[in-house]
């Protein structure tokens, strides 16, 4: 996995091997996999968008795994009804906006994104790949309970805009 390349000496050497043989993780846009679905909600078209990336640290802020070795399924919900807002913060163009994206303002939103953090951990325990997980680290598999699952959400949800 890319874990390892948290490290400053990896960085390095990741650096090396794409200016030397033009492959190694600078080569990846780190998003090896991904797919469209539809939750349970999503009649004709999907509604729910899977990123897949090998590592478990390799996002901004997400801590890796001791030994280097992990994976990530992202989930998002696509089609939100919440609308945020973008204001200026003062008449000088130099400060930044005021932006408030208004995450899951509408209770539908967060409805989705639960069915796409039920769909996720489904996903990761098929047969066909618990050979390659020893456990959960976020949200963890003490966290079952809705309750819990949404208080997560709140808590470590985020966008995949860029």
């Amino acid at each position: 996995s890319y874990d390892a390349y948290k490290m400053p000496l990896m960085k390095i050497r990741a650096g090396l091997e794409y200016l030397f043989f033009g492959g190694g993780p600078v080569s990846s846009n780190i998003v090896e996999g991904g797919a469209f679905w539809f939750s349970g909600a999503a009649p004709v078209t999907p509604d729910l968008q899977f990123h897949f990336l090998p590592g478990a640290g390799v996002e901004e802020s997400t801590p890796g795994l001791a030994g280097g070795s992990g994976c990530t399924l992202n989930s998002y919900f696509v089609r939100p009804r919440s609308r945020g807002t973008v204001r200026l913060a003062g008449s000088d163009p130099r400060t930044p906006p005021l932006i408030d994206p208004n995450y899951w303002a509408d209770p539908y939103d967060l409805e989705r994104s639960l069915d796409g953090l039920l769909l996720s951990r489904e996903i990761m325990a098929q047969p066909v790949l618990r050979d390659f997980i020893d456990g959960e680290q976020l949200p963890g598999g003490r966290i079952q309970s809705r309750e819990e699952l949404i208080d997560f959400l709140r808590a470590y949800g985020r966008t995949a805009y860029h």
